[in-house]
């Protein structure tokens, strides 16, 4: 016989208070406003416990977080930008509350540790919620204090861990010899769910030191940037570069060059752009900013290693595929940029830099081409203006003719109308650009007018005459 005991209901379980958050949508507008209820608390310590509980869950998820084989989720980062915006708006309110101020400052910095982490620009964050997170931090009662102290105890510690920890006695070596030190890279923190957006909380910090006390306490902000930079991984140094570009500033130029801080910084700048992976947008514009600063001689080698490592051995090393696209495509815009700080000097490379433009252009064009094909043409003729008067052209207009020509053939022929509105739009801009490039090659040189512009009329007026036509031929 089954002995059945009747056990009393457990008092149900103590649950936190939950932010309580209404969406109300005005019926005339377009766009929902969030109505957070502010916090409460009778206290500064039971303020400063309900915002770390609050700040602990914008703990960024591990589908989301930086990964050398992690795929992009923006349907996840959508979701979670709204997750954040909500924990955020209810945290702003708490640093609203009469009691703020009396929160120490080492708890004030843990809270804000957590909410300056989206104050960047990846995937996983919003102008709007770094607008949030200034509103949080406005609220403080000294920032540079705040961010000292986060730089001190919640950064260091994700960007130097101890390589010899020992539980039991000092030892002179390590144990197992030379060969059992454990290698940094093999334990990165800050890449760990317990760093996620460490990068964006190491530059609020940075920038939010006056000059002076950033000068001072460099040893915080330094290392940890260094080891962005010098990252294996090119994302990394993208975001290290990110990072440097937003305190270096406040350094001057004499006291970087004291230090031997600004060779520091381009080697290893040079060093990025000499990989060539995928893009790194914040790499090239910081290196630029440091290379002006250099006397003369050294911005001069400066800028040739530049051109060799970003562009030249670029277009000789670059991937196949989608990937090797995208990063042509970066090299044609960085020659762009280039053409700008180097001017007429870009003549040194046109060797390399001409063949280069037009190979690829030579084929005939599919739809995933395009982009390619747009990038270079455009490159091309924003390097013709910026020879302009030098002499130059004329040694390469019949490769620049010859090329174009054909592709003005192939892309006309080309129905791009079931690849899409965008293929349609992108070829439009392919054929305007093809046809700008000859206006400038006739005005540079203006015997083409009279030889090879006619000669293209005499092969097939109907399809050349709206190429050559507006150059005045």
């Amino acid at each position: 016989m089954a002995i059945i005991e009747e056990v009393p209901d457990s008092p149900p379980a103590q649950r936190q208070d939950e932010p309580i958050i209404e969406d109300v949508t005005d019926a005339n507008a377009t766009t929902s406003t969030l109505l957070v209820e502010p916090v409460r608390a009778n206290s500064a310590q039971e303020l400063a416990s309900t915002l770390k509980a609050l700040s602990a869950r914008l703990a960024l998820p591990d589908d989301l977080l930086p990964s050398y084989l992690n795929e992009p989720r923006p349907d996840l980062a959508e979701e979670y930008r709204a997750h954040a915006e909500q924990l955020l708006r209810h945290i702003h309110s708490g640093t609203e509350h009469p009691l703020w101020p009396a929160v120490p400052l080492p708890e004030q910095s843990d809270i804000l540790s957590d909410v300056v982490r989206l104050h960047g620009v990846d995937v996983w964050t919003s102008p709007a919620l770094v607008s949030l997170v200034d509103a949080i931090a406005a609220g403080t009662n000294n920032t540079p204090e705040v961010a000292c102290h986060i730089l001190e105890h919640n950064l260091r510690p994700l960007f130097s861990p101890h390589p010899h920890l020992a539980d039991t006695r000092a030892r002179q070596r390590a144990a197992g010899g030379d060969g059992a030190m454990g290698d940094m890279h093999e334990s990165q923190a800050f890449k760990s769910a317990q760093g996620w957006g460490s990068h964006n909380a190491l530059r609020w910090c940075a920038v939010s030191l006056p000059g002076s006390l950033l000068d001072r306490r460099l040893g915080l902000v330094l290392p940890p940037t260094l080891v962005l930079m010098d990252d294996w991984e090119p994302a990394w140094r993208d975001r290290g570069a990110w990072v440097l570009s937003g305190w270096v500033g406040a350094i001057p130029a004499d006291e970087l060059r004291r230090r031997g801080l600004d060779a520091l910084f381009v080697k290893s700048l040079v060093h990025s752009l000499s990989l060539h992976s995928a893009p790194l947008p914040h790499v090239l514009p910081v290196t630029l900013s440091l290379v002006a600063h250099l006397d003369s001689k050294a911005r001069a080698d400066a800028l040739s290693d530049i051109v060799d490592k970003a562009l030249v051995s670029g277009w000789a090393y670059a991937p196949s595929g989608a990937e090797g696209r995208a990063v042509l495509i970066n090299v044609a815009a960085t020659l762009e940029t280039l053409c700008g700080v180097l001017g007429t000097g870009i003549a040194r490379w046109l060797k390399s830099i001409v063949p280069a433009l037009l190979e690829p252009l030579q084929y005939s064009p599919s739809s995933a081409q395009l982009p390619h094909f747009e990038a270079n043409a455009h490159a091309l003729l924003v390097l013709l203006r910026t020879l302009r008067s030098t002499g130059r052209v004329a040694r390469w207009r019949g490769q620049i003719l010859d090329v174009l020509s054909r592709l003005w053939v192939q892309i006309r022929e080309r129905d791009f109308g079931l690849d899409g509105p965008e293929a349609i739009d992108s070829s439009l801009r392919i054929q305007g650009l093809v046809r700008d490039v000859f206006a400038e090659v006739g005005a540079e040189v203006p015997s083409v007018r009279s030889t090879e512009f006619a000669t293209l009329l005499s092969l097939n007026a109907t399809v050349f005459a709206p190429l050559v036509a507006p150059t005045g031929a």
